[in-house]
């Protein structure tokens, strides 16, 4: 409740990277928690004593779902996802270099928050803002990845939503039935579940 937004953007944006390694790696050897990404993005130790999550692919898209979200969420007023900015990523000097080809590595960089993932279901604790806005957040940015891991308790017990990678993919939505994120041109469920994306919509037989 306490946190600085524009001042830790900045510290985000321009500290100097002290230590590089996997946040996988982090959270389940060192914390003890269980892993339920699909992505590996790095946990970076910053000058000062931020930490920080940066994601980056070959073709930058989740990096940018990842900041988008962000502001989004700064435009609405809500508190609920940590700072994230673009950031090029460098080599560090004794750190390993986890990316193929030429140095500088663009990504998105977010504030690291030790939090406690929650269950499958939204909290019955959370505020009515809350909850409100993350089904606003989650419906305009396409964020249907909502699981125990991607909404997190900080020490003081505020709700932490997390993971916007799915977001701002092409998607087709129908009033009261579930909606679909397109990728390449496929819906990403194996055949015979597989609805090609070529195929009108809306969709005769929708399934999960």
């Amino acid at each position: 409740a306490s946190l600085n937004f524009e001042a830790t953007e900045q510290q985000l944006a321009t500290a100097k990277v002290t230590r590089v390694r996997s946040l996988k790696a982090f959270l389940t050897q060192d914390k003890g928690q269980q892993w339920e990404g699909t992505s590996e993005p790095l946990l970076l130790d910053l000058e000062g004593g931020l930490r920080g999550v940066f994601r980056s692919e070959d073709e930058p898209w989740a990096s940018v779902a990842e900041v988008s979200g962000y502001r989004f969420a700064r435009l609405m007023g809500s508190r609920l996802v940590p700072p994230t900015v673009p950031r090029v990523l460098e080599p560090v000097a004794g750190q390993p270099w986890p990316f193929e080809g030429k140095a500088g590595r663009p990504g998105s960089l977010q504030l690291f928050v030790d939090g406690k993932p929650t269950g499958d279901t939204l909290p019955a604790d959370l505020s009515a803002k809350d909850a409100s806005d993350i089904d606003v957040l989650s419906f305009v940015m396409g964020r249907y990845d909502n699981h125990g891991g991607n909404l997190l308790r900080d020490a003081a017990g505020a709700p932490v939503l997390i993971d916007f990678e799915n977001s701002l993919e092409p998607q087709h939505w129908r009033f009261g039935e579930f909606s679909y994120a397109r990728r390449g041109g496929e819906h990403p469920a194996p055949p015979p579940l597989g609805i090609p994306g070529d195929q009108p919509f809306p969709f005769d037989r929708p399934q999960k």
